[in-house]
């Protein structure tokens, strides 16, 4: 009996140190902490999923991607469907995660399967007649969009519900202290300012675009990202921004 319980203690710490789970999430974001260089590129190529023309301050793409479905809500607006978040969601699990229904709904897979690939080969992928950024993104970018999707993707579901995107975890007092010190200047103390989405509506509908912008910044603007202070920060901060109002 002894001997059972030992393995099923084993099997149990095996199960929580599987990539994307657990202790193993920790680990990663620890590791990260640890490799500065490594942590900027993540976060840089970060906000180049996100809109990679504007963190690049290069003219907005025209022509229709070529791999984006004709019968899919932008197909006619090529400045949002040339984002790879567009395709691959905020979750990065495409069709198999927030992006699977809806008006951002496309078939397209996500990028999960790529956490802890090659650089070289994440490049390469990047840069084939499928995807077709070789020509509209320079070396360093394509390295710095590589690092993330190999290294940086967030397991958001360990955070956020999956259906309503309700914060899994968080310390709204802190997260308090943290917004009216890291925020509020820009987006104000109550989470309205002109010219700016308003926080609380953004953090209850659209939690996932919220979360990366949170941990990596906005791209081409001033705005930083949080991701070098950790996961326990940046979800008390999220905690309380789900509690701001939802209107001015």
């Amino acid at each position: 009996m002894g001997y059972l319980l030992s393995v099923g203690w084993v099997v149990m710490l095996l199960c929580l140190s599987m990539p994307g789970q657990g202790v193993a999430a920790e680990v990663v974001e620890n590791t990260l902490l640890r490799e500065p260089e490594k942590l900027f590129s993540i976060t840089r190529g970060a906000r180049l999923y996100d809109n990679w023309y504007h963190e690049l301050e290069l003219r907005t793409p025209k022509k229709r991607h070529v791999s984006y479905p004709e019968s899919a809500a932008f197909a006619h607006k090529a400045k949002e469907h040339w984002r790879c978040k567009e395709c691959h969601g905020w979750d990065g699990l495409g069709k198999d995660g927030q992006y699977g229904q809806g008006r951002h709904q496309t078939g397209i897979k996500g990028i999960q399967q790529m956490r802890g690939a090659n650089s070289a080969a994440v490049v390469a992928i990047l840069t084939d007649a499928k995807h077709g950024y070789g020509e509209r993104m320079p070396p360093e970018a394509l390295q710095d969009l590589a690092a993330f999707i190999s290294g940086g993707q967030v397991e958001m579901a360990r955070y956020l519900e999956p259906q309503s995107g309700k914060c899994k975890m968080g310390d709204v007092v802190k997260g308090k202290s943290y917004y009216l010190t890291l925020c509020s200047q820009c987006h104000g103390t109550e989470g309205i300012s002109r010219g700016m989405p308003i926080v609380g509506k953004a953090a209850i509908k659209e939690p996932w675009l919220v979360l990366h912008k949170t941990l990596h910044g906005h791209p081409g603007s001033g705005m930083v990202g949080l991701r070098a202070l950790g996961m326990d920060i940046t979800m008390d901060l999220m905690s309380y921004m789900q509690t701001l109002p939802t209107q001015r």
